[in-house]
């Protein structure tokens, strides 16, 4: 059977985990992922989760901290990683102060999975 290519907008779910991709990095550095916040908090259905982010040659790293969606850069301290939502309304993973991409050394089409409990 012929291989068929999975959709890059709008994630992957099973069961407790939200699979996304890094789509688009801005000129700041900032991470988008191929899930709208709307989608996002659908999937979540008000469960807590944390953030699985693959940065090398498939390797995992899991973010206990990327708990939330924060709404301003402000509400964490100046060099440290937050979960927020961009202008467009996609979900976005960001540093105050700082470049998410140089602080996970990921890259387009990197895997981004939120773990649901």
């Amino acid at each position: 059977a012929p291989l068929t290519p999975r959709p890059l907008l709008g994630g992957q779910m099973d069961d407790n985990e939200l699979e996304t991709r890094v789509i688009n990095i801005d000129a700041y550095g900032n991470i988008n992922l191929n899930v709208s916040h709307k989608d996002f908090e659908a999937y979540r259905n008000r469960r807590n989760f944390y953030v699985k982010m693959e940065w090398r040659a498939g390797k995992m790293e899991r973010y206990d901290t990327l708990n939330r969606v924060m709404r301003h850069y402000g509400e964490v301290r100046m060099g440290e990683l937050l979960l927020t939502v961009s202008a467009t309304g996609m979900m976005q993973l960001a540093v105050n102060k700082g470049s998410a991409v140089q602080y996970l050394g990921v890259g387009y089409a990197s895997r981004c999975r939120f773990v649901f409990f």
